[in-house]
């Protein structure tokens, strides 16, 4: 299925992360959210991050474009110290920072997992032995030549590595990560006004202008040669969990569970490191810090 693309992603992340800790021993840098300490996330940084992330929330009822019936676990919420650490990890080129955020999503991952399983959501194939698919939302074409990586995909592995919170929980059978999900090229000039065609990435969007530009731009294939020859996953009915890092409206998360479950997936729920949005907060949903989609 794509276990050829799936082994060639996981050994370039491990050679990414080999050369990332190499590099810090040699050129040690600061830390990431405060930028006085040592890096990549300095002893009180990495504190407060813990702080604003330890305890997994489901925000789909502040979703205006997310099944309120459908969970999505978020990490902790957009702001403060967690959310200048996912923005330097996203923007700032501090892939360094990746065990950390790693280790806040498998905590959402897990408890997503432990909810899911007390709904008695997953199939009977599943409750035997068959750990739900991980599959991480893609970026954008234009965000991914600007970073050179998926963030949702890098912290996706982390999140699912031995001995990570997820692991603890699942035993043998353990979730793999399935890159599988691609933003699909079209234009775009029939469907969104020019305004929406100029922003980068989704900041600055009203949520109808997200819903609109999130509609239809997911396909499943296969990376590489394979997805070159046409052959697409088999997902088989497997269940299937999506993993993001920021959940604005929810407009990218119904998407891709569209394209997931096309292909013959079964969209369980969805993990995210941070929401800007947690229920029974009033904050307005939008504002120029909240991040751009991809």
């Amino acid at each position: 299925m794509w276990r050829d693309g799936r082994t060639y992603d996981a050994a370039a992340a491990a050679v990414a992360g080999t050369l990332t800790d190499a590099i810090e021993v040699i050129l040690p840098q600061p830390c990431a959210v405060c930028g006085l300490g040592r890096g990549p996330v300095c002893r009180v940084c990495r504190a407060l991050v813990h702080r604003w992330s330890a305890d997994p929330v489901n925000v789909a009822p502040v979703l205006p474009h997310w099944p309120s019936d459908r969970l999505c676990i978020a990490s902790g919420a957009y702001r403060h110290e967690f959310a200048r650490l996912i923005l330097a990890f996203k923007n700032g080129g501090r892939l360094d920072t990746a065990p950390v955020l790693g280790r806040a999503l498998g905590r959402g991952l897990a408890a997503l997992l432990r909810q899911v399983e007390g709904q008695g959501t997953q199939s009977s194939g599943a409750r035997a032995g068959q750990a739900p698919v991980i599959i991480p939302v893609p970026s954008s074409a234009r965000a991914f030549r600007r970073r050179g990586f998926v963030p949702s995909e890098v912290l996706a592995r982390r999140a699912t590595a031995p001995r990570s919170a997820l692991s603890a929980i699942q035993g043998s059978a353990r979730s793999k990560v399935a890159p599988v999900l691609m933003a699909r090229r079209r234009p775009t000039h029939a469907v969104l006004d020019s305004r929406v065609r100029r922003a980068v990435g989704q900041k600055g969007l009203s949520a109808r202008e997200r819903s609109a530009r999130a509609a239809s731009s997911m396909t499943i294939g296969l990376p590489g040669l394979a997805g070159v020859m046409g052959l697409r996953p088999d997902l088989g009915n497997r269940p299937c969990i999506l993993v993001d890092d920021v959940a604005t409206t929810g407009s990218t998360l119904r998407e891709s569970a569209r394209a997931v479950e096309a292909a013959g997936g079964r969209v369980v729920g969805a993990a995210v490191l941070a929401s800007v949005r947690l229920p029974g907060e009033n904050c307005p949903m939008f504002s120029a810090s909240h991040p751009a989609d991809g």
